[in-house]
């Protein structure tokens, strides 16, 4: 891995853990992992091995989904070039005006996929609020090239038939047509499949969290009569619930095969990681936790001399993480033990 930002949590001040996106995740081999990593901690904690001296202790082996809204930058853009319709609470498709057509372009911001994960299954949520006189054809979704910025430009536009605009991806022919009504509409099964394929296609060819795709909504007749459209919401709506959304799961795909195995529960689990920050302090982190349960924790040298006790719920926490402060541990190994309920567990860590 070369990737050296993308892979450490911060490399530069000597903290090799993994970080959530990191290249390492998911990318070790079973047979010739280490029992235990440097701290100690048991290996794999979940259900997938790492690469690298630390074991990752953030296990999230679930499917994620992402909901994203439409930017505010929105638009309607014309067939002659002219844009007058920002930050209007719904975008006209079709025969937009006297004369001039219109189609819509929805700006959504690429998450942060977890490293080890793919994306799984994606969708496009769109309102239709209203249908004015009776447009002809309908109005496909196609996926335009991704950007660092959210602004929708007019050489954007296109209407006509279906998969002949070339600098553009087709997903799905006809969301909407002469008879759809008000209502939600999402893609089917075959838009949802090309979403998945286009977005998994960007994040391979470079596009990052925080950089920007674009859908558009365009007629498919090459004329519309004028005053014939189909109106959306659009991000700039006052109904929240109509706002253009793009959701985007991600998992990993040993789990989602037809067939897969129910993924390994991870219960009661404390990893624990030596700060690189400060000498002698600790992170300790819950994993499979409930969180009201009392966790009554002791840490105490080889030699059983006790060196810290406290109890303590998930619900105190920030990210189900607890952070020593002012132990100054001497480097070496120390005694971990744990009740919840009437489960008692030890295993030893180190400090260095």
């Amino acid at each position: 891995v070369h990737d050296y930002d993308h892979c450490f949590n911060n490399w530069a001040l000597f903290d090799f853990s993994l970080s959530e996106n990191s290249k390492a995740l998911n990318k070790g081999i079973a047979e010739y992992a280490a029992k235990t990593d440097v701290n100690l901690n048991k290996r794999p904690l979940g259900n997938f091995v790492n690469i690298g001296a630390f074991e990752y202790i953030k296990i999230n082996d679930a499917n994620e989904t992402f909901t994203i809204v439409a930017e505010l930058t929105d638009r309607q853009i014309h067939s002659k070039g002219k844009s007058d319709w920002d930050g209007q609470p719904q975008i006209r498709i079709g025969g937009a005006g006297e004369k001039f057509d219109a189609a819509g372009v929805f700006p959504f911001k690429l998450p942060l996929i977890p490293g080890g994960k793919e994306i799984i299954s994606a969708n496009f949520k769109v309102y239709l609020e209203k249908k004015e006189n009776k447009p002809e054809g309908g109005v496909d979704v196609y996926a335009l090239a991704p950007k660092t910025n959210f602004w929708v430009t007019e050489d954007m536009y296109y209407q006509g038939t279906y998969g002949q605009d070339h600098k553009a991806r087709p997903i799905q022919k006809s969301i909407a047509d002469t008879d759809s009504y008000e209502s939600l509409l999402k893609l089917d099964i075959k838009g949802q499949a090309g979403l998945k394929d286009y977005l998994t296609t960007i994040y391979k060819n470079g596009s990052k969290a925080g950089d920007f795709m674009f859908l558009r909504l365009n007629p498919s007749a090459k004329d519309v009569t004028d005053f014939h459209r189909w109106n959306f919401a659009s991000s700039n709506s006052k109904k929240e619930d109509r706002w253009p959304k793009l959701e985007i799961t991600v998992g990993y795909p040993e789990l989602n095969k037809p067939g897969a195995k129910k993924a390994k529960e991870t219960k009661h689990v404390i990893a624990t990681a030596a700060s690189p920050v400060k000498n002698g302090e600790l992170s300790l982190y819950f994993i499979g936790f409930n969180k009201n349960e009392n966790i009554a924790i002791t840490l105490f040298t080889y030699k059983g001399k006790e060196v810290l006790k406290t109890t303590l719920k998930l619900s105190d926490l920030e990210n189900n993480i607890y952070r020593t402060k002012n132990l100054a541990l001497p480097t070496g190994k120390y005694i971990l033990q744990y009740t919840v309920g009437s489960e008692t567990k030890k295993q030893t860590l180190f400090v260095w």
